[in-house]
């Protein structure tokens, strides 16, 4: 019996092994399978882009959720939050349900999730980027190019990247404050991946960027972007900027406004007045802080200001921002002596401050802004001038040097004297260092002293920095040498008008003096220009006789010699012939004489 059941035991132990062989292969071939297809689908990537950006831009996706199998338009894959998200999302928004039952259904995302409207996605994506930003949460991330070009006037970036849900932070914009992007990359049945944004069932092909764009507007005297002055006259300038609406987590909130003149504007620091909403701030409150922007080769000294993440939620710009407030920068500016005489003008650049990353709480404090915008708002102010000779009434050609003279601005009935210093030989601008005789630009309120106008050999008076529109009367209170200084002392009136452009129409100053019968000189139309200054002549009438010694020439004298061939040639010659006829009669008579009475 024994022996039987011995064989019977024989025959069963081989079946056995074989079974539990097969099972361990089917099992291990299973999981190679399921291996080998979760490594197949994870090798698998795709390109997104985003578009619909500036140049500069760049952009991070950190994956927040995992992807598992195959999708199509009408079905989606199986996803799961990433282990770092399901407490976020089952914590932080606890009352949105956006997580199914985790003891049935595991951590997949509900139709709630998928159903957020642009303010819960939002505040979505501001609590994860925030989060990884300050290292409470690590999350895979994948960099992507820098926007360089794209269609329409705008750029693009492009990101590789496997199956999974991502949130894409962008940043380094010029003038435009991006909104984080939700986005998933699936695998279809067919086999290749695709793409949808923003929750969005739909595949597409890339995703555009949604944005707010932050420009400043720049205003001077009013509403205007250009126009005209004298030289140390104020002028009231206006910056405008919409407030940023950072999200609510985002580390930095830093915000501003800077504006930077060329070397020929003089702003007035202790002028400055920021205002929200009519409501004036306080830099003794600090409310905001001001600093000075740094001379360069080209530009004069400006003004920044600027709130931090602390001001930003001090003044309640988040909520302004909502209202559709803005930032009101004012203050006073006066043209300087190296204000641009010629067609360019003077111009101050505005522009918003914008940090480059609203996450990064490392950020360099010293270099936190994006690029200034590739147009920056600014204002253009013109300042004029004129280039007169003195000379010879009645010749032109005779420049009359050692005339001085004094300026006065006559305008809304009052007449004002206008001091002025010397000037350089620099025509491109109106005043520089130096001290050239007959050009002068006129002073700045508060500089020390005044010298007189005075021609030089040349007869030249050439003087920078004045006005459109309004009358300047150059008097003379010193004569030539030889000219008269009382009754015949000369009063040159001079009016520059700059009220239509090149083509004809009334737009503003262009900085051209106009030609056509406006701009005048004494009385008489201005016909020509020498850069952008007034070319006309001041007359002196000769009065002078000629007296004893050599004394001045005598060609400065109204002296008139008779012409030939006239009447007065004609006796003056029968004069001469008679006089010369007595003397030599007169002569032969006393030679006569002597030989007799030798004899």
């Amino acid at each position: 019996m024994f022996d039987g059941r011995r064989s019977r035991r024989g025959c069963l132990l081989p079946i056995v092994v074989a079974l539990v062989a097969a099972m361990v292969c089917a099992f291990g071939s299973a999981s190679m399978s399921a291996t080998a297809e979760s490594e197949g689908t994870s090798a698998l990537t795709t390109e997104l882009k985003v578009t619909n950006l500036e140049k500069g831009v760049k952009g991070t996706a950190y994956k927040y959720m995992k992807v598992e199998g195959e999708g199509d338009q009408d079905n989606q894959p199986k996803q799961h939050f990433e282990s770092p998200v399901i407490n976020v999302v089952s914590n932080d928004f606890a009352s949105k349900n956006y997580i199914k039952d985790r003891d049935k259904d595991g951590d997949e995302p509900t139709k709630e999730f998928r159903d957020m409207d642009s303010e819960d996605r939002n505040a979505f994506t501001d609590k994860l980027l925030s989060l990884v930003a300050n290292d409470l949460i690590t999350l895979t991330s994948y960099s992507s190019d820098v926007a360089v070009s794209g269609t329409g006037g705008k750029a693009e970036i492009s990101f590789t990247l496997p199956v999974g849900g991502y949130v894409i932070k962008l940043t380094n914009g010029s003038d435009c404050i991006y909104t984080p992007i939700l986005a998933d990359v699936w695998l279809h049945p067919n086999g290749n991946l695709q793409i949808r944004g923003d929750l969005d069932l739909s595949p597409i092909d890339a995703i555009a960027a949604k944005s707010e764009k932050i420009t400043s507007k720049k205003t001077v005297d009013g509403n205007k972007t250009k126009t005209h002055s004298q030289i140390g006259e104020a002028l009231n300038f206006r910056v405008e900027t919409p407030i940023p609406k950072y999200l609510t987590h985002a580390t930095n909130k830093h915000f501003g406004v800077e504006d930077h003149p060329d070397c020929g504007l003089t702003i007035k620091p202790s002028s400055i007045k920021v205002q929200i909403g009519g409501k004036m701030l306080s830099k003794e409150n600090k409310d905001y802080s001001d600093d000075s922007v740094s001379a360069e080769k080209d530009r004069g000294s400006g003004i920044r200001i600027e709130f931090n993440t602390e001001q930003y939620n001090k003044s309640k710009l988040t909520d302004a921002a909502e209202s559709g407030e803005s930032l009101i920068v004012e203050y006073e500016g006066r043209l300087n002596d190296k204000a641009s005489i010629e067609g360019g003008g003077t111009r101050n650049h505005a522009r918003p401050l914008i940090v480059k990353d609203n996450y990064d709480p490392k950020l360099n404090l010293f270099d936190k802004y994006t690029n200034p915008p590739e147009t920056p708002a600014f204002t253009t102010l013109y300042t004029y001038g004129v280039k007169l000779t003195k000379v010879d009434s009645k010749d032109e050609s005779r420049k009359l040097g050692d005339a001085e003279f004094e300026l006065y601005k006559k305008e809304d009935g009052t007449t004002t004297e206008i001091k002025v210093k010397k000037q350089s030989a620099d025509p491109t601008s109106a005043g520089q260092a130096g001290a050239a005789t007959g050009m002068y630009v006129v002073q700045e309120a508060g500089s020390p002293g005044s010298v007189p106008i005075t021609s030089n050999a040349e007869g030249l008076v050439q003087i920078d920095g004045l006005n459109a529109g309004v009358t300047y009367i150059l008097k003379e209170t010193k004569a030539p040498e030889g000219y008269s200084d009382s009754a015949e002392l000369v009063t040159t009136e001079i009016i520059i008008r700059d009220e239509k452009t090149e083509d004809g129409s009334s737009n503003g100053p262009d900085g051209k003096p106009d030609l056509d019968n406006s701009s005048m000189i004494g009385g008489k139309a201005v016909t020509a220009l020498d850069n952008n200054r007034l070319v006309g002549n001041i007359e002196n009438k000769s009065t002078a006789q000629p007296g004893p010694g050599p004394g001045p020439d005598p060609g400065q004298y109204d002296f008139t010699l008779p012409k030939t061939g006239a009447m007065g040639t004609a006796a003056f010659s029968a004069i001469g012939v008679a006089l010369v006829a007595g003397g030599v009669a007169l002569v032969v008579v006393i030679r006569r004489r002597k030989v007799k009475h030798s004899s």
